[in-house]
């Protein structure tokens, strides 16, 4: 049978939705004697994979004395006495190639989305709270706040999740130094969840409301920038 854990995913990320559990291990299990054998799953890998194989089950197939158990496009070769018989084969594993193309999506995408809510955090407060009429500090110089930001989408806030994609890619098995990179953009998205206001803006829906409840200026510190005359301001 296969199961499924741990109960959390230990990404760093909120992830309520997709990043409860996941098929992590198969047990053999004699019926008649209790006695039993745990084989570990493999992570999935790829991010086009993994969502699905998070809530679908393993296939299984026999064929003369090997259990073959499929999880996406990796096969893995199970005896079928598994209490005398000795390890499993494993097949799939991705090229070297394929690993480095995925680790080098997830550093992008974690680098892009941590930088994208951190700018729109700034956007928020000096354009839409602050009303900042030069619009100097604002990114890109605009004043519309991209909801398509972690920090601010209503998603983030209704099911306390940042969704898949994020959570793949701060779970992808990766080297001492792509994981220590991979640490400062969870870091700095971490830091763009927290200094959202788009909560506090639902009770506070007006501009004049929020500056009332924050007068010393904006209440979080966000990485990059510098906090100064009631505005936010890029550093250098």
């Amino acid at each position: 049978m296969a199961l499924k854990g741990p109960a959390r995913d230990g990404s760093g990320l909120p992830s309520n939705v997709w990043g409860f559990r996941r098929w992590n291990r198969l047990v053999a299990l004699d019926i008649q004697t209790g006695n039993y054998r745990v084989f570990s799953l493999p992570k999935p890998q790829s991010e086009a994979l993994a969502y699905p194989l998070w809530s679908n089950p393993p296939a299984f197939g026999v064929a003369n004395h090997t259990v073959y158990v499929g999880i996406g496009a990796w096969i893995g070769e199970f005896p079928s006495q598994p209490m005398t018989a000795g390890t499993s084969v494993r097949h799939g594993a991705p090229s070297s190639v394929r690993v480095s193309a995925r680790i080098h999506r997830a550093l992008s995408l974690l680098y892009q989305e941590s930088w994208q809510s951190v700018n729109a955090d700034v956007a928020f407060w000096n354009c839409s709270v602050m009303k900042d009429p030069s619009r100097a500090a604002c990114p890109t110089g605009q004043a519309v706040v991209s909801h398509g930001a972690v920090s601010l989408n209503p998603a983030y806030f209704n099911h306390g999740d940042v969704g898949f994609p994020l959570l793949w890619a701060s779970l992808l098995p990766m080297s001492n130094a792509d994981a220590a990179e991979r640490a400062v953009d969870v870091a700095r998205l971490r830091a763009a969840l927290r200094g959202s206001l788009m909560m506090v803006s639902i009770a506070q829906p007006s501009a004049k409301a929020l500056r009332s409840l924050y007068p010393g200026g904006p209440p979080f510190p966000l990485p990059g920038y510098t906090r100064r005359g009631g505005l936010y301001w890029a550093k250098g």
